[in-house]
């Protein structure tokens, strides 16, 4: 089933009721069960924030996948830069046009802006190659350093 054959497949601005659909989107990007309480207490938050958009995929009313994007105002750019944090669809909605549209609405939704970055984990190939598939050029590296 490709998106134009979803019914209604429409995209909207999640609020603090989508906790427990973001919360397994979440849990099944990171491939863990998180604490629901401290899980519902950020996205609270993240919900509230005018420079994170956190985005939701329905089709008839059930999600199909979430993405959330956050302003950062950095030194050394110029203009607006938006980094895609989050970005996860359904397994069975994978390869149907549905993350492609997410990626077209969250375009329409930041209109002006210098940058879109994207981190994504060397393990995950097939997002590498949709993030290509949209526009995105590999042009740094990302280092992270655990405190344990």
């Amino acid at each position: 089933m490709s998106s134009k054959e979803y019914k209604s497949l429409n995209f909207r601005q999640a609020d603090p009721e989508d906790s427990e659909a973001v919360y397994g989107f979440i849990c099944k990007l990171e491939q863990k069960k998180m604490d629901y309480e401290t899980f519902k207490s950020r996205f609270r938050e993240q919900v509230m924030s005018p420079s994170i958009l956190l985005v939701l995929a329905e089709n008839e009313g059930v999600p199909l996948g979430f993405l959330s994007c956050h302003n950062q105002n950095l030194l050394h750019h110029d203009g607006e830069i938006y980094e895609i944090v989050e970005f996860v669809v359904e397994e069975e909605s994978r390869g149907k046009g549905v993350g492609k549209k997410m990626m077209e609405y969250l375009e329409a939704q930041l209109k002006d802006y210098e940058l879109i970055e994207v981190a994504s984990n060397n393990s995950r190939d097939g997002a590498h190659r949709f993030y290509e598939q949209c526009g995105f050029k590999q042009s740094h590296y990302k280092f992270t350093k655990s405190k344990k």
